[in-house]
């Protein structure tokens, strides 16, 4: 299933995040650079990569070394150069005829070959389409950036107080003694009435949902929705962000959310 998305790739609910790259060492630009920033070893494993002449336009190679893998995929030959459309092809029919290896279910994608690259978006969307279309993954093309504005920041006792009450906890417990301090010290009442169960199978559904519109909310939750959803994008879970089934037609405001994977 293909969802295009105006948000941060960085903060993509996907295991993987395509990196586009050029095949002679060189992340000074754009997403690659932003890359390098965040995932130095990765960038030492690119280089290695591009001075033994393994990284060449059609090759794909997955870096795990973190909790986010990456997939170096060339899109130009050397940085100063466009990218051309049958690089991009190439490197299409790699993955299509690989997705199997790729050991994850989820992947985001950024436009293959614009920006930098100089290819035009029109032509790039359906030849990620066509060779995109139909693989079993949970497949996320982020096509702009949308900054879902920074929300409002507790006060540094309440801070201190919660943290004191975190220690030693992870995943779920965390979101759970958050979201329990955050109802009680805001005394939102609807959201008192939910039991733990029901706290964490809505928790669950919008983790393994990666991003969700309020709709997709079982019917059973609905109340709790719109609350729920604010303030976990409030404790930074979530992020809203602009969806597309197709690409071309997006709204001006957001209509989703997605999941910010720690």
């Amino acid at each position: 299933m293909i969802t295009y998305v105006k948000g941060d790739l960085f903060e993509s609910p996907a295991k993987v995040l395509v990196n586009t790259v050029n095949t002679v060492g060189v992340m000074g630009k754009g997403v690659a650079l932003e890359f390098k920033k965040r995932y130095p070893e990765m960038f030492v494993a690119y280089k290695n990569l591009c001075d033994t002449k393994k990284m060449t336009v059609g090759s794909l190679f997955l870096w795990k070394k973190n909790k986010k893998w990456v997939l170096l995929f060339p899109t130009k030959q050397h940085w100063r150069n466009p990218s051309k459309l049958d690089y991009i092809e190439k490197g299409l029919i790699k993955f299509r005829d690989n997705w199997d290896r790729l050991g994850a279910d989820s992947i985001a994608f950024p436009r293959l070959g614009c920006g930098n690259g100089n290819l035009n978006w029109d032509d790039v969307r359906p030849l990620m389409e066509k060779y995109l279309r139909g693989i079993p993954l949970q497949i996320y093309i982020y096509v702009d950036i949308y900054n879902d504005p920074v929300p409002e920041h507790l006060n540094q006792t309440e801070i201190d107080q919660w943290l004191n009450g975190e220690a030693g906890l992870t995943g779920f417990e965390k979101f759970q003694c958050r979201f329990s301090n955050w109802i009680n010290s805001h005394d939102i009442k609807e959201l008192k009435e939910m039991d733990n169960s029901q706290i964490c199978d809505l928790w669950n559904f919008i983790r393994d949902g990666g991003i969700i519109t309020k709709e997709d909310i079982p019917t059973e939750y609905q109340t709790f929705a719109d609350s729920f959803l604010e303030i976990s994008r409030k404790l930074g879970y979530l992020a809203k962000v602009i969806i597309s089934n197709d690409g071309k037609h997006f709204g001006s405001k957001p209509n989703a959310y997605q999941y910010i994977a720690d």
